[in-house]
């Protein structure tokens, strides 16, 4: 995929100037776009589709699911593939499950006090 993209784009760069010779890095020949999910700006603001919003979340494939199930088929096999695959790849060498029940003890704990002592004792307990 690479050769071509890197035809592709240095196809339209200027005359005269050159790509590295054998790299497989598309540095100097992309940009980044930072982009969130959808948000209640986004959507009709009737009450079904706010709720379907908050509980579906802002990614477009979770929300225009055509029916609950399916979202949350698609936001648990993107929980599954981060944590599978992208964390360790990221350095991190913490078991899957694991680093599950963390985010699981976290998310139950928002909106309220958390201290470290909190943390470990359900660390613990799990």
């Amino acid at each position: 995929m690479f050769p071509v993209l890197r035809g592709l784009i240095d196809k339209n760069r200027e005359q005269g100037r050159r790509a590295g010779q054998s790299s497989e890095s598309l540095a100097g020949r992309i940009s980044y776009i930072e982009m969130s999910g959808l948000n209640l700006t986004e959507i009709d603001r009737n009450q079904q589709n706010r709720q379907t919003l908050w509980l579906r979340g802002g990614f477009p494939d979770s929300y225009l699911a055509t029916d609950d199930h399916l979202a949350m088929d698609w936001l648990e096999n993107l929980v599954r593939t981060y944590l599978e695959r992208d964390v360790p790849q990221m350095g991190f060498r913490v078991p899957a499950a694991r680093l599950r029940r963390l985010w699981t003890m976290l998310a139950q704990r928002i909106n309220s006090s958390f201290t470290v002592v909190t943390m470990s004792f359900l660390w613990v307990m799990t």
